[in-house]
């Protein structure tokens, strides 16, 4: 059986980009190795670092709902809503965003703040839909979003390092997975992201190029402190909008 990605939307390497051994590697098998290896990564990041995703999502009203007596339920408008973020861009330098309301093109749409969808005809967002519906059919809401990082050369390396990991060959030249693998196959292996994720922890001092991906986009190197006093700015706040 194929793996396929479960936490990652593309694999942060190509099978060309592999440098260590793959002898005896058929092409699907290599690129399952690769998206196992992307999944890891994503596990270490916290599950923040997915590369590129484009996505469709179907907005309503939450708390904003309500039911009559009669049966009868409605939702209250959207002012905006928040989209995942960060946006890519497309080729023209806009937010790569798409919204049909009814299965037609709405462009009278601007983003706020990198992330905050809002509209720029004076109407409100649809806060009602039947999601039962397919997309883009009449009584439908639908918005496309392209958002992420695009996989970064640590990246890359990282799931180089850790796909060369698991096609070690021992001296008797048979596959040396990590320890906790939970079954192997010669189509590929199966493991538990738990178990690669504390498996590349463990052994990341052995993985320069995974150790300055920790560094940089694990949820560890993230936090930081903040402090805001409101009369810096005497009640303003700055807006980008798009």
């Amino acid at each position: 059986m194929v793996y396929l990605l479960r936490e990652a939307c593309e694999p942060f390497a190509l099978p060309g980009d592999i440098t260590c051994d793959c002898e005896g590697l058929t092409q699907s098998q290599l690129e399952e190795i690769i998206a196992q290896a992307t999944d890891a990564l994503v596990a270490v990041s916290g599950f923040t670092y997915r590369g590129v995703c484009t996505e469709s999502f179907r907005p309503r009203g939450g708390e904003q709902c309500w039911c009559s007596l009669a049966a009868n339920c409605g939702c209250s408008p959207l002012r905006g809503f928040t989209v995942p973020s960060p946006v890519a861009l497309d080729t023209a330098g806009d937010p790569a965003i798409t919204v049909w309301i009814d299965g037609v093109v709405m462009d009278e749409w601007a983003l706020v703040d990198g992330d905050f969808l809002i509209r720029t005809d004076g109407k409100q967002w649809p806060g009602c839909q039947n999601l039962g519906l397919a997309d883009l059919a009449l009584g439908t809401f639908v918005v496309e979003v392209t958002y992420g990082d695009e996989p970064s050369i640590i990246a890359r390396n990282a799931v180089v390092e850790i796909a060369c990991q698991f096609m070690k060959r021992n001296p008797n030249d048979s596959r040396r997975l990590p320890s906790n693998t939970t079954s192997a196959s010669a189509q590929g292996v199966t493991i538990t992201l738990e178990t690669l994720q504390s498996e590349i922890k463990t052994r990341s001092f052995m993985l320069p190029w995974t150790v300055r991906f920790m560094t940089v986009y694990s949820p560890d190197a993230r936090n930081q402190a903040f402090v805001y006093s409101p009369e810096i700015d005497d009640g303003f706040r700055l807006h980008q909008v798009r």
